[in-house]
C-alpha cells in the first residue's frame, strides 16, 4: 500500500540489531529506511531487562507517515513501558502505558492478572485505549480473558465496559 515502502519495484531498506549482554539487559533496534534518501520512515529502539521476580521494558517507536490512520496520518511518535512481577511461582503480575510524544497524550495502559505453568497460562486484562485522546472521547475500556493450552492453542475473550454505562 501506500507509504509501505513496497508500492514501488525497489523496497525500502530494513534492518535489525540486538545486542544481549547475557547478564539479563537486552537491547534492540530496527529500522525502515527510503530507498533513495535513507530517510528513517520506520524506527524501533527496545532495552528489557530481568531482575530477581520484575522484568522491565521500554520502548521508543517512531513512523514517519501512516496513511492508514485517518486521527494522526503525520508521523508518530510513541514511548511504551512494561513491566511484569512474578508474584510466586506460578502467579504474576503486569502493566503498561503508552505515551504519545508528538501529541503529549497518554494512548492507552492497561494492567493484568496471569496463573503460568508448565501447561497453560490464564489471564485477565483490564486495557484503556485512546484513539482520539486530542478530544473528549472517553477512552474504550476492555476486559480482556486469555486462555493458552500450551500444545493446542489460544482462546481469548474480550468485553467492551464502555457499552455497560448506566444511562
Amino acid at each position: 500500500g501506500a507509504s509501505s515502502g513496497l508500492q514501488t519495484t525497489a523496497s525500502d531498506y530494513v534492518g535489525a540489531v540486538t545486542f544481549n549482554t547475557g547478564a539479563g539487559p537486552t537491547f534492540n533496534a530496527s529500522g525502515r529506511f527510503d530507498d533513495k534518501t535513507f530517510q528513517i520512515n520506520r524506527a524501533e529502539l527496545e532495552a528489557t531487562a530481568a531482575l530477581g521476580p520484575v522484568t522491565a521494558s521500554a520502548t521508543y517507536f517512531f513512523l514517519r507517515n501512516d496513511p492508514n490512520n485517518d486521527l494522526a496520518p503525520g508521523p508518530a511518535s510513541v514511548v511504551h513501558g512494561a513491566a511484569s512481577v512474578n508474584l510466586s511461582d506460578t502467579w504474576r503480575a503486569f502493566d503498561s502505558l503508552a505515551y504519545d510524544l508528538a501529541n503529549s497524550a497518554l494512548a492507552g495502559d492497561s494492567v493484568g492478572l496471569a496463573f503460568d505453568n508448565s501447561c497453560l497460562t490464564v489471564s485477565v486484562t483490564y486495557d484503556e485505549t485512546r484513539k482520539n485522546y486530542l478530544s473528549s472521547v472517553e477512552p474504550d475500556r476492555a476486559i480482556n480473558f486469555r486462555l493458552e493450552l500450551r500444545t493446542l492453542g489460544t482462546a481469548a475473550v474480550s468485553g467492551n465496559l464502555n457499552s455497560l454505562k448506566n444511562g
